[in-house]
């Protein structure tokens, strides 16, 4: 290579080795044989990659040991697109050097990683002091082209030359660089200046009268109009704040204005003239296309990088702190006006499948605006995923978002930066934004309308009376219809069949003169003549009549004076039957079951009970009531000194729950939700069920091994130290397949399980 002539390519070659790796995960690549260029031989890694990134050191040639004089942008200079291209090559040479040393174990490739970033921080240490010189000592608002001149000392001089921004585009390290860990200090000059910049650029050229839209960064002296380049210098926008839209918009410039032909940019394009020989591009759009400039078509230079920045700008993958993090930041440079115009476009923002990452994963999103909301829709598939992906997260990042984040339905919220950012096994979230009008209030009661089941029930098990509310949370007067009134009345009372029969439910919602209907599909549990009535397991039934079930003792009714039935809420009725311990409670579907021995003393000790039809349901999910209910019983935390409630939806929490839930909330044990809710019938996850027993007994990880569950990649980050921390303890063991399976559901017989290994917890210490 012409040692004066575009070094910047191989300073930064690493970075794009860099990029293969983290795509694929395939490190023989730099085990393949080469002939370098002096003849000698050896691995891709020693002649190519090391060789790029060592010669960094030896050509820092400038002033105080910047980066040696170039015609990176054809005229000779010390180029600031240099130094950045030289960053981004060593902060990739240390992603590459510590990816091979995971995989070979070599320690020399991390002695190489070592040296890449003590390298690194020294050049960057003196390029950004001798920049800021520059810019200090001639006043400027602006990072110039130049590490040692003003951009009115060299060809920047001219207004319509595009390469005021070429470091942004060419040098690759602000956005880059960052991609693959390299450390960029907040105080540092390049990041002060950069928005600064844009700015520079932009009102320089529209007050020279050299351009048509602030999205056209120039062109070259044979073809002065725009780029193939032009998206591509928006790249580093994207490490800013105030134009990280500049690479779509950049992009949408191009494909209305500078286009020569289709899919074919000249390098450097010519102002639009009536007599261009090429067609509009789009007879809608009414331009006039420009008629050709200097250069290659088709440019896949320019292709390449104006590519980049769109996908970039949707979706991409960060990887830091020595290669241990990753985040999949979601829509950073999504213009605003893709959410605010979403209603026009079937309510659809953005939408993005199959992007790499990973090192063979997949992952992905659906984005769609209703009302003030913006529901993101993940998917990922990590089967070929070879990365260790127990700490990614998805960032959601939209600058529709910054300083205007009301609420989230899961996740951590960086109002001022306008980020949200769950776990990588989070399939959905939600999320309110201040400016956007909201929907009517009968809308957001009919999202927010849930049906009361029973202790036990759902909406896929129903034998006892639901609970139909005629109010909304906001208001909405609410009227409830039934396909069949027989079986599941207007107003809830249930009388089951003699065959398990579906229902639908269908609530109409009413208020300003508006009507919605939200409907609900219930299946309800046909009648069982062998039912025990004394053993309700509703928790509205105080457990008087419950010591029917214990007829074995002669006639002797036991239940007289009984008081402890009362604290139980119904709870059978057996423990408080002197005389009668040796009769255990029996239940027909639990004979064969895992948890048999669990449930039994569970219902002895009435943390839970069973059902009128003599059932237990072990395998029945669990709501967060119900949940809550069992703790409290547990724990035998006293109903007294009961705090108010101050739920928007506390109507819906069922009676037999309000006093655990209170004191629940008050002890720190469970939390509402962001929008004031506390979702009473909302599932349980294993995960968060094990997150509340970790945190009432206060459990402490001393490990940084990683969990034996073949899922381990799919617990949440923020619940890691929990499962850690309660597998130590030896509170929890995997499911079918080793697997710790953190995003199920918990049902019955689990709850019990961890429920009485929590107590034995207890009483161990």
């Amino acid at each position: 290579m012409d040692g004066n002539l575009y070094w910047d390519a191989n300073w930064k070659l690493p970075w794009a080795y860099a990029v293969y790796l983290s795509k694929t995960g395939d490190t023989s690549i730099f085990k393949d044989h080469m002939t370098a260029d002096d003849g000698t031989e050896g691995t891709v890694f020693d002649k190519r990659v090391k060789y790029s990134a060592r010669s960094i050191h030896d050509d820092r040639l400038g002033d105080d040991g910047i980066m040696k004089e170039t015609y990176a942008i054809d005229d000779p200079g010390y180029w600031t697109v240099d130094n950045y291209a030289a960053l981004t090559g060593l902060a990739a040479y240390e992603y590459i050097t510590r990816e091979l040393y995971k995989v070979e174990g070599d320690q020399s490739y991390l002695e190489e990683a070592d040296w890449a970033k003590q390298e690194y921080d020294d050049l960057l240490t003196a390029f950004s002091a001798r920049l800021q010189k520059t810019i200090t000592d001639n006043s400027l608002n602006y990072i110039p082209a130049s590490v040692i001149q003003t951009n009115d000392q060299n060809r920047m001089k001219q207004p319509k030359d595009a390469n005021w921004a070429s470091m942004f585009m060419g040098g690759r390290w602000l956005w880059d660089g960052y991609l693959y860990g390299a450390n960029q200090p907040e105080d540092n000059i390049n990041l002060q200046k950069l928005d600064d910049t844009y700015t520079y650029g932009i009102e320089r050229r529209t007050a020279a009268g050299v351009t048509d839209s602030p999205y056209n960064f120039g062109g070259y002296p044979h073809g002065y109009y725009s780029s193939s380049y032009n998206a591509g210098y928006g790249s580093a926008a994207l490490r800013g704040e105030q134009y990280r839209d500049m690479g779509i918009k950049a992009y949408e410039f191009m494909l209305e204005n500078s286009m020569s032909g289709p899919f074919s940019w000249w390098e450097g394009v010519d102002y639009p003239k009536e007599s261009s020989p090429w067609a509009a591009t789009n007879e809608k759009l009414g331009v006039q296309n420009t008629p050709g400039g200097g250069g290659s078509a088709q440019h896949i230079w320019g292709q390449s990088v104006n590519s980049k920045i769109l996908v970039d700008s949707l979706i991409s993958e960060r990887i830091y702190d020595q290669n241990k993090k990753y985040e999949i930041i979601v829509g950073r440079g999504i213009p605003k006006e893709w959410v605010t115009d979403g209603d026009n476009n079937n309510n659809v923002v953005a939408k993005v499948h199959n992007y790499p990452a990973f090192q063979g994963g997949r992952v992905g999103y659906d984005v769609e605006r209703k009302h003030n909301q913006l529901n993101f829709t993940f998917t990922t598939d990590l089967s070929k995923a070879q990365a260790d992906t127990s700490n990614a997260v998805f960032s959601i990042q939209l600058p529709s978002m910054v300083n205007n984040i009301l609420a989230a339905s899961v996740g951590e919220i960086d109002n001022s930066k306008g980020i949200v950012t769950v776990p990588l096994s989070m399939k959905s979230v939600t999320i309110t934004l201040s400016d956007l009008p909201k929907p009517p209030d009968v809308e957001l009661d009919k999202e927010a309308l849930e049906i009361g089941f029973a202790t036990g029930d759902s909406s896929a098990s129903v034998t006892q009376n639901v609970i139909l509310p005629k109010q909304g949370q906001s208001g909405s007067v609410i009227t409830w219809s039934s396909s069949n009134p027989k079986i599941i009345s207007e107003t809830g009372k249930v009388i089951r069949p003699s065959s398990t029969t579906q229902v639908t439910l269908t609530a109409t919602l009413t208020k300003d003169g508006k009507v919605v209907q939200k409907s609900f599909l219930l299946m309800v549990i046909k009648a069982d003549d062998q039912g025990n009535p004394g053993n309700g397991g509703g928790n509205s039934n105080n457990g008087n009549n419950g010591n029917n079930g214990n007829n074995g003792n002669n006639g002797n009714s036991g239940n007289n004076g009984n008081s402890g039935n009362n604290s139980n809420n119904g709870n059978n009725g057996s423990n408080g039957n002197n005389g009668n311990n040796s009769s255990k409670p029996k239940f027909k579907d639990i004979t064969d079951h895992w948890a048999t021995e669990a449930i039994i003393t569970a219902v002895e000790r009435g943390i839970v009970n069973g059902y009128t039809d003599g059932t237990f349901r072990p395998n029945a999910e669990v709501s967060r009531s119900e949940l809550v209910v069992m703790f409290g019983r547990a724990l035998k935390i006293p109903e007294e000194n009961v705090p108010a409630l101050l739920f928007k939806d506390t109507s819906s929490i069922q009676e037999w729950a309000k006093s655990y839930v209170a004191i629940a909330v008050k002890s720190g044990l469970v939390n509402g939700y962001e929008d004031n809710t506390f979702r009473p019938n909302s599932k349980v996850t294993r995960m968060e069920f094990v997150a509340m027993v970790a945190r009432v007994l206060d459990l402490k990880t001393t490990t940084n091994e990683s969990l034996p569950f073949a899922d381990t990649d799919q617990i949440p980050a923020w619940g890691q130290k929990y499962a850690a921390a309660a597998y130590e303890a030896g509170l929890v063991r995997g499911k079918g397949n080793n697997k710790f399976a953190p995003n199920d559901t918990v049902t019955r017989a689990e709850a019990v399980t961890l429920l009485l290994r929590m107590l034995q917890y207890l009483a161990s210490e």
